[in-house]
């Protein structure tokens, strides 16, 4: 466990029926795919009337998780199973294999390890896993631990992307973060290029950060003034 991060959402827009929500963007590639299928989850997100505020707060602690169904925009991504922990700095805990044994998916350590490139980590699929289909998937998905302050924060999906058989995923972890006020509910998948357009936000010299959106639905840097 590293540093905890915390942002605090301000919103001062009399927009009726806003969800304030938080984005972790990192590059995943799937065999020789590139990055068409991977989409960033409303991974943080809470209700918000004008005049509140919330905080969210997060560790760069990771896990990985499946869902029988396919990747696509506007819908909601459904973990299924425990979260499988990863870490990039570790030689046995960087790598995940993701099995179908009895017809029912599983993750195990597999038996020869990737080497340690942080911030990246590895998932293999093998030969067992069915064919994919946007019915029934699969689809994979890194997790973090994150949630609203003071309440326990848990492993929850912030980037997924479609899986099949005899594939290696490889996720960075090194996650960039974007804020969006909007009407999607926790877990729905938006595209990259969309979520690209929403306010980037960083952290460059203290994990603390605090953003306001304003009457004019314009993002501002800081509290309320």
């Amino acid at each position: 466990m590293g540093d905890t991060y915390a942002l605090t959402l301000y919103n001062r827009s009399p927009q009726p029926s806003l969800t304030f929500a938080v984005f972790a963007v990192m590059p995943v590639k799937s065999g020789q795919r590139d990055a068409s299928n991977v989409y960033p989850l409303v991974w943080l997100a809470c209700p918000l009337n004008e005049g509140n505020q919330v905080t969210f707060t997060w560790t760069l602690d990771f896990s990985l998780g499946f869902a029988r169904h396919g990747c696509q925009e506007d819908r909601p991504w459904r973990n299924e199973g425990e979260p499988f922990p990863v870490r990039y700095d570790d030689t046995i805990l960087n790598s995940a294999l993701l099995d179908h044994p009895n017809d029912d998916y599983t993750f195990t350590r597999p038996e020869k390890a990737h080497p340690i490139r942080p911030p990246r980590i590895y998932l293999d699929t093998t030969g067992l896993i069915p064919p994919w289909t946007l019915e029934d998937g699969p689809s994979v998905g890194l997790a973090i631990v994150g949630g609203e302050q003071d309440e326990t924060p848990e492993p929850t999906p912030a980037i997924v992307t479609d899986s099949g058989p005899d594939l290696l995923h490889t996720f960075d972890l090194d996650p960039a973060y974007y804020i969006h006020a909007g009407q999607d509910p926790a877990r729905t998948m938006v595209a990259l290029d969309t979520v690209t357009t929403f306010q980037q936000v960083t952290f460059p010299t203290q994990p603390c950060e605090q953003w306001t959106l304003d009457a004019s639905n314009n993002w501002l840097h800081g509290p309320p003034h």
